[in-house]
């Protein structure tokens, strides 16, 4: 079975957390920390789809957050679509910060689970996604 579920869906006023399958009705977005590092872009592509969901786009994360971190205190990235990740804490970049935009381009780390660029990744926990398939499209 899976690891330990950190499941916060949010779409129909709200519901918190728990484990295992958190519901996310109608157009939800989901964000969590699967418990296995995602780590790079094509994992959490399919880790979204495998679940009949999609990435969001960087505006759809960026409005979903609006202007606060989902992970207050932590440096976490998610990845968005158009081969972007978003930054979702506030620890050394503000909530909302795109990494292609803002941070010089894509990171060394998006596709290389072993690139040691910053040190050992800690800031690719955390996926992004929305359920259901309407909109988004890719490549």
């Amino acid at each position: 079975g899976d690891a330990y579920w950190n499941i916060k869906a949010f779409g129909d006023g709200g519901g918190g957390g728990g484990g295992g399958a958190a519901a996310a009705e109608g157009n939800g977005v989901i964000h969590l920390k699967p418990g296995a590092r995602i780590a790079s872009y094509a994992a959490a592509e399919a880790f979204a789809r495998e679940r009949g969901g999609r990435m969001l786009t960087l505006d759809e994360a960026r409005a979903f957050m609006n202007g606060k971190a989902l992970y207050a205190g932590e440096d976490q990235w998610c990845a968005v679509q158009g081969r972007d990740w978003v930054q979702v804490g506030d620890r050394h970049h503000h909530a909302g910060k795109s990494h292609n935009q803002e941070c010089g381009g894509y990171p060394p780390w998006g596709d290389d689970t072993n690139n040691k660029t910053y040190g050992n990744s800690t800031w690719n926990d955390v996926v992004l996604y929305k359920k259901g398939n309407g909109g988004g499209g890719g490549g």
